[in-house]
């Protein structure tokens, strides 16, 4: 599918029903956030993929900053060949977590549904487990 500069992808809170992944352009996560800087620096890592050990000071540094700021936040800009989504479809809440908007003046996505998605990583996690299989013997 094609994209136009803050063309929106998907919003916060809207049904978690496909994965895409960036083909060409950067496409822009932005996310409410709430009052509360520790539920802040929690949600923003979920967002993209921290984990504790990774970029946890910096981030407590800057969540003072960023307590008066308005309340929607841009967090992160990908690029080709990133997934967008992909966490959304597979959490139990299955709703998107964060808004994507086109960043750049045209974008390109491959758009896939969840169903597609979840057959294929289970596709994947089959050929890992049997490649493995054969490697051992």
């Amino acid at each position: 599918m094609k994209f136009s500069r803050n063309q929106k992808v998907y919003s916060e809170g809207q049904e978690a029903s496909k994965v895409w992944i960036v083909r060409k352009g950067d496409f822009e996560i932005e996310a409410k956030l709430a009052k509360r800087e520790d539920a802040n620096e929690l949600r923003i890592k979920k967002i993209l993929g921290i984990n504790k050990q990774k970029m946890g000071n910096v981030l407590a540094e800057k969540m003072p900053e960023m307590r008066d700021l308005p309340s929607t936040h841009k967090l992160s800009i990908y690029g080709p060949g990133c997934l967008l989504g992909e966490e959304d479809v597979l959490s139990k809440k299955k709703v998107y977590s964060c808004t994507v908007r086109c960043y750049s003046t045209k974008g390109v996505l491959y758009e896939v549904s969840k169903d597609e998605f979840l057959k294929l990583l289970l596709y994947e996690k089959t050929f890992e487990a049997i490649h493995s299989n054969i490697k051992h013997k």
